[in-house]
């Protein structure tokens, strides 16, 4: 019986320290089956998406939130500088949840505390950092979901910084990527976020040293993963499990997100068939050589005007699955705007030219400042463009004084009507008055007649 117990229990230990090897040996193009709610693979250096699965649906981050915390950190912070806890970032975690039981009035420096919440996602820890960086926690959430926007993450908005469920707290499988993406280029931030150990010195009121140990199995040496470069796991009760964690190999970086998985193992089963997926199920292909010459007409008033060369400075590349042909893409380009005198900012696009069930249809695109054409005919794009603005905008101007002008001699015109009848009426009423004191001239004229020759009558008499 002791014999049988003890073959169980091995068998227990091998299933669970091999189950990453055994999910690895996928077929030749098969598609991932995930048992993830979200997910996605990405291209770390360009952003391009390899697979998905409602990448943009929102899920709670649990403590993959403190992957932002950490970018956050190495961004604005110097790792030897002291945090001191306050009583808030102490006792307004929630109890029993993850911590370092730290005090306040502690001291511990910003390394220290990076270590805690990236090996034991100690939340007290995540306060202490996010009290240090932006004054209080409320503050500091609201940089990461700056932060998050600038980076693209347009659906993420974080309510904290250690990833407890709250309100308005929320993020996606893609959003996710594109943050690990960024904070993998710093390498203090892969230092800490790859770590499985860390001893922390003794504090002011911890006269023992803390010791911290990752349940991250791609850390801790019990799912062992090659090229493994940083990587952060999460749980809570709403959020369900996620995982978010980098990767390189021979050359490419790959992203992967897992969120919302109902068992703790099935998000690293996901993240390994994404990864072997992505390292070995893709080619890479330049999508734009620096011997592209293409010619863009620059439209003004649906009229052509010039043309723009788009020619990048370097081979763009991109990812294309093995069952696609290597120039089986589409490029757009779009003239954005002319910007400093340095040339049209063009961006393009990159998509597949038709939709493929092996690899998401969207290369990504890029920004490419293109000069103006000096070969072709219509080159004095900038010049012309400027003296047609000038001469419309002149054209514009004299149009207003025109209709200044017409309206001026409309309302002298009226006014001149106006003044003509005022002075013959007046001169109507002139001549009533004139007859008028004529015929009272010639009355008094004949009563004075009348009367003088009465006295003279009288006076004769």
């Amino acid at each position: 019986m002791k014999k049988n117990t003890a073959f169980i229990v091995l068998f227990v230990l091998i299933l669970n320290f091999s189950f990453c090897i055994n999910i690895s040996s996928a077929d030749p193009f098969d598609i991932p089956e995930l048992t993830s709610e979200s997910a996605v693979l990405m291209d770390a250096r360009t952003g391009q998406v390899l697979f998905e699965k409602n990448m943009h649906e929102r899920q709670l981050p649990a403590s993959t939130t403190k992957i932002m915390t950490g970018l956050l950190t190495v961004e604005n912070a110097e790792l030897n500088h002291m945090i001191t806890m306050s009583h808030d970032a102490v006792f307004s975690i929630v109890r029993g949840s993850s911590h370092i039981a730290l005090d306040t009035g502690e001291r511990l420096t910003v390394k220290e505390a990076l270590y805690a919440l990236s090996v034991e996602s100690a939340n007290d820890a995540a306060n202490g950092v996010a009290e240090h960086i932006g004054g209080n926690t409320k503050a500091f959430a609201e940089m990461m979901t700056l932060r998050a926007k600038e980076l693209g993450a347009l659906d993420t908005n974080f309510a904290n910084a250690h990833g407890l469920d709250e309100d308005n707290h929320y993020t996606t499988a893609y959003d996710m990527a594109l943050i690990m993406s960024q904070a993998i280029k710093y390498p203090e931030f892969n230092e800490v976020f790859a770590a499985n150990y860390y001893e922390m010195t003794p504090t002011n009121l911890q006269s023992e040293p803390r010791y911290f140990h990752s349940r991250n199995l791609f850390l801790n040496g019990r799912c062992d993963y090659e090229g493994i470069v940083a990587s952060k796991l999460g749980w809570t009760s709403k959020a369900n499990n996620t995982l978010v964690t980098a990767a390189s190999r021979d050359g490419r970086d790959l992203v992967a997100a897992v969120m919302n998985n109902q068992a703790h193992n099935g998000t690293y089963e996901d993240t390994v068939k994404l990864f072997d997926y992505g390292f070995n199920e893709f080619n890479e292909v330049i999508v734009l050589s620096t011997e592209t010459n293409e010619s863009i007409p620059v439209l003004s008033n649906n009229q052509v005007e010039g043309n723009v060369n788009v020619r990048p400075a370097e081979p763009v590349r991109r990812l294309l699955h093995k069952s696609l042909p290597a120039n089986d893409f589409d490029v757009n380009y779009e003239i954005l705007d002319y910007s400093n005198n340095e040339g049209f900012k063009t961006e393009v696009t990159f998509k597949l030219k038709q939709k493929s069930k092996y690899m998401y249809e969207e290369l990504g695109s890029l920004v490419i400042i293109a000069p103006v054409d000096s070969s072709i005919q219509d080159t004095t794009v900038t010049v012309w463009g400027g003296i047609n603005s000038f001469l419309l905008g002149l054209f514009n101007v004299l149009k207003i004084i025109l209709l200044i002008g017409l309206g001026l001699i409309i309302l002298i015109l009226i006014l001149r009507q106006i003044n003509q009848y005022r002075l013959r009426k007046k001169r109507f009423s002139g001549r009533g008055n004139y007859r008028i004191n004529n015929v009272t001239r010639n009355m008094n004229k004949d009563n004075n007649s009348y009367l003088n020759r009465y006295h003279n009558r009288d006076f004769d008499k």
